[in-house]
This record gives structure tokens, C-alpha cells and sequence, in this order.
């Protein structure tokens, strides 16, 4: 794998959503989408950004950890077709395989009509 392929594919760090008050912000005011293993909560927005959480009723550090990284690499593979919105991405439990948060996400774009 080249460095120019590895660099494309990165999730930039400006589409991270990191301010407690951003977070509030979408959490309130924004529309809620709900599946199986994850929660949506998204809005319009001038640029597009994503958060993850995943509550400490998921389990220990190590859970929650793998939870995210699942999480961060789906929407890394459908960021392009997201379009200008916020989102927060909420775990409801144990997310499983890669398969199932990606199988929920797509369904999540596609009802949602995210620009899919």
C-alpha cells in the first residue's frame, strides 16, 4: 500500500466532533434515528463532522474501545456520501461485527436520505 492511497483514506481530523458542547448541541437539537445496535442523532450543517459514543453500560474499557474503532472505520468507508451533516453516532449495546454496524449504517443512509 502506497502512502498517497494511506492519506486519502485517513479520517481527517477536522470531521472529528470533539467539544462537550458540540455533542449537547446534536444531542438536543438534533433528528434521532434509532437501530438495532446504534442511535443517529444528526442535523445540517456547513461542513461535515461525526462523533462517537459509547456509554460505559457496554461494558469494560476494552469493549468500548472496539466499539469506536468499528464505528470510525465504517464511516470512514461512507463518509463520502454522508453530505454536509452533523452526526453522533451512540452505541446501544455490544456492536458486534463489522458487518452489523456497517449493515446498520448503510440501512441508517439510505432512510435517513443522507445523499446516498
Amino acid at each position: 500500500m502506497s502512502d498517497g492511497f494511506r492519506l486519502t483514506e485517513r479520517l481527517p481530523k477536522t470531521e472529528i466532533l470533539r467539544k462537550a458542547s458540540d455533542f449537547r448541541e446534536l444531542l438536543q437539537r438534533g433528528k434521532r434515528s434509532r437501530g438495532k445496535q446504534l442511535q443517529f442523532f444528526f442535523m445540517k450543517a456547513e461542513k461535515r463532522q461525526v462523533g462517537f459514543v459509547v456509554p460505559k453500560r457496554v461494558g469494560k474499557a476494552v469493549l468500548r474501545n472496539r466499539t469506536k474503532r468499528l464505528m470510525r472505520e465504517v464511516y470512514r468507508r461512507y463518509r463520502r456520501e454522508v453530505g454536509a451533516y452533523r452526526i453522533v453516532v451512540m452505541a446501544r449495546g455490544n456492536a458486534g461485527s463489522l458487518n452489523s454496524v456497517e449493515e446498520e449504517f448503510v440501512q441508517f443512509l439510505r432512510n435517513k436520505k443522507l445523499n446516498v
